[in-house]
């Protein structure tokens, strides 16, 4: 092959390999320097009809998520974690061990350290918020229970990754509402520090994947992370997402195959809620952070309050 570096694209299907090297579409993709021009390309070679849509969207699929595996989460991007603890020894040790994960997995990344929640969050409304939070419960001031509030409800930011910190377990429950990531219990286990990392990246690796679905000729991609819900109506599927309602004709049970299970819920026929998006769970019915009460069937109830019980577990034994 004329250029090494696609084959890091291909080589996860060899058919398609050998198929892409017959009709030398693999060879558009040599200029780096510009994905736009490299999507063009695939776009000109779709309406010439050289591939059909299905192979565009695998194809698409490859090419945007090569090499974005846990040792390249942080290369292409700066990874920025922040740390909000006011006893010192905590912040460091918790810093030193971020560092040796890092450096073990060649992560880029940017820490910051905050001793209080007021200077939190004075950073992140002028500059910007974290790819993931460490945040201690017992603040002086405002404490992390209403930090994380105002993160997520008057910053209205629901992207960050909030890891609560904390010597009590029984904080856990109180937590929920700001839809935690984690919680880690005092004394910090640098095991456990590397397991949640090792989760938090598995799932900002899965949140970069997008729902494709095609309506009136135009193919939308939505990240999973923006969605809250689906919903099947009649022949439609809603799209219920924190910027709006897409919606499109589709099969729910087809949709859901594709969804990872750890993070996608079915309750109902009709709904499939993200569950980072749950602001309350009842056995008969789900709150959703936009306000949204969705029934559980009773087929689903015994499957839903298993995965609750494994959310609240994890969360109480902070792993």
């Amino acid at each position: 092959m004329k250029n090494p570096d696609m084959y890091v694209i291909f080589k996860q299907n060899d058919i398609l390999l050998r198929w892409a090297e017959e009709i030398s579409i693999v060879y558009l993709f040599h200029n780096k320097k510009c994905k736009i021009l490299c999507s063009y390309s695939i776009m000109l070679c779709y309406y010439k009809r050289i591939l059909s849509l299905p192979c565009l969207k695998f194809i698409k699929t490859l090419f945007f998520s090569a090499g974005r595996d846990k040792k390249d989460i942080g290369r292409g991007n700066m990874l920025n974690i922040f740390i909000c603890d006011d006893e010192t020894g905590t912040c460091e040790e918790l810093r030193e061990i971020l560092e040796r994960y890092a450096s073990v997995n060649k992560m880029r990344y940017n820490i910051k350290i905050f001793y209080t929640g007021t200077a939190l969050l004075e950073y992140l409304m002028e500059r910007g918020r974290a790819d993931i939070l460490f945040l201690d419960i017992s603040l002086p001031g405002i404490d992390g229970i209403n930090v994380g509030k105002l993160i997520r409800d008057k910053i209205g930011d629901e992207q960050t990754i909030i890891v609560y910190i904390s010597s009590n377990k029984s904080y856990a429950l109180d937590l929920f509402q700001n839809r935690p990531f984690d919680f880690i219990i005092i004394p910090i286990k640098e095991e456990v520090i590397y397991s949640l990392m090792e989760k938090i990246v598995r799932f900002r690796g899965k949140r970069v994947v997008c729902l494709e679905f095609q309506n009136k000729g135009r193919i939308y991609q939505i990240p999973y992370s923006d969605i809250l819900y689906l919903q099947s109506e009649k022949r439609k599927i809603r799209v219920v997402t924190v910027k709006g309602i897409k919606e499109y004709y589709g099969k729910l049970s087809e949709v859901e195959i594709t969804l990872p299970s750890d993070i996608f819920l079915k309750i109902h026929k009709s709904y499939i809620v993200n569950s980072y998006f749950v602001e309350e769970y009842a056995y008969e019915q789900i709150t959703m952070v936009d306000g949204s009460v969705l029934n559980v069937s009773q087929t689903q109830r015994p499957s839903v309050r298993k995965k609750i019980l494994e959310h609240e577990r994890n969360r109480k034994n902070g792993c």
